[in-house]
């Protein structure tokens, strides 16, 4: 996570590809020995490797965050895991109760 200004940004950044295991196994590595991100050089912020529960992360954040946040989730690579990011989105916001966190998905497409 990186926040910025106390709660204001927080990053969750997965590479689900191209990286050998080797290249995995030094990143991870090197977690412990430098203050940022060895790949993207943020600050209290680390890269994961692998495809994310969304389902289990988007109860989390709606379980960490104050009543009624809002919370605009920003997605840019392929279209179909930005469905998938949008269908846990719409499902965490019916399962939640009057009040509770709102998430609110942005996607951005480059191709």
């Amino acid at each position: 996570k990186a926040d910025v200004g106390g709660d204001i940004l927080r990053f969750h950044l997965y590479i689900t590809g191209a990286l050998t295991e080797q290249q995995q196994a030094l990143v991870t590595a090197c977690h412990g020995l430098v203050s940022a991100d060895p790949l993207t050089g943020l600050q209290r912020t680390r890269t994961h490797f692998g495809r994310p529960n969304l389902k289990e992360l988007f109860v989390q954040w709606s379980g960490e965050l104050a009543r009624e946040s809002r919370v605009g989730v920003f997605y840019c690579g392929n279209a179909a895991l930005g469905r998938q990011i949008d269908t846990v989105c719409r499902q965490t916001n019916q399962m939640s109760s009057s009040g509770a966190t709102h998430f609110s998905f942005h996607q951005e497409e480059f191709y």
